[in-house]
């Protein structure tokens, strides 16, 4: 039987997404708790806030591509489908057409879960987070939830 990695590629996944957020909120407000949609330029608690994809059907060539994915709040990610256009629209602004074409491309090669270390993902992101947490004196995503409450 083989060994299930859904656990693991959660795990690192939910390592990646807080990352995201908190990358997110520092570059847009200066602070790891509030910060602004990508989409719709709305500032929000980081609560309020998801790590969404600029390329929908998400593989995982690029899962965890830290440019790909950004601060979006749930209204944008969910209810309007991640807002695919105005997306596509900042990102080509930001990078330009030709770098987003190529993620675009990138997206359809097939990397499968058993050549992706997971654990070492997991541990990266869990890392980088600490890393931009300490300056607030927090050391996890969850002790800085902990600390501002809503």
């Amino acid at each position: 039987m083989a060994k299930s990695i859904t656990g693991p590629k959660k795990t690192a996944w939910d390592a990646f997404a807080q990352w995201v957020k908190v990358k997110g909120c520092l570059e847009t407000t200066g602070h790891p708790f509030a910060g602004r949609c990508i989409t719709c330029g709305k500032r929000f608690h980081i609560r309020a806030l998801q790590a969404g994809h600029l390329i929908p059907n998400r593989t995982n060539g690029v899962l965890f591509n830290e440019e790909l994915v950004n601060t979006q709040c749930v209204i944008c990610n969910e209810r309007h489908h991640g807002r695919p256009k105005k997306y596509r629209e900042v990102m080509v602004a930001t990078y330009g057409e030709k770098k987003v074409a190529q993620w675009e491309l990138e997206a359809r090669k097939p990397i499968y879960d058993r050549d992706m270390d997971f654990p070492a993902i997991t541990q990266k992101y869990r890392t980088k987070t600490k890393e931009l947490l300490l300056p607030f004196n927090y050391s996890t995503y969850s002790e800085m939830l902990k600390g501002h409450q809503t």
